[in-house]
């Protein structure tokens, strides 16, 4: 189910960006009457109610703040990357 959902929400999301990022000039596209077709799953559509359903699940997922650095030390990792090179982008600031 899960993965039905998300490709759902991917199809819309693709809809919507192609939409909005379309040809200038251009009327925006309708959006889908009845239903969405979901890639791969041949003459299956999912109906408007299950993407409403869909978006208020995703909108009831929590949303976590940054964890803490617990346990972190950069030198684990060994030595920084370094802009110190002679190879093309070398010294570039970027380091």
């Amino acid at each position: 189910m899960r993965r039905l959902i998300g490709l759902a929400l991917a199809g819309v999301m693709a809809w919507a960006a192609i939409t909005v990022h379309g040809q200038p000039n251009t009327p925006p596209a309708a959006p889908p009457a009845a239903a969405v077709t979901v890639p791969g799953q041949g003459a299956g559509a999912i109906s408007p109610d299950a993407l409403s359903k869909a978006s208020a699940q995703l909108a009831a997922l929590p949303v976590k703040g940054r964890a803490p650095k617990t346990g972190y030390a950069r030198s684990q990792f060994g030595p920084r990357w370094s802009d110190d090179v002679d190879v093309e982008f070398g010294h570039d600031g970027c380091d």
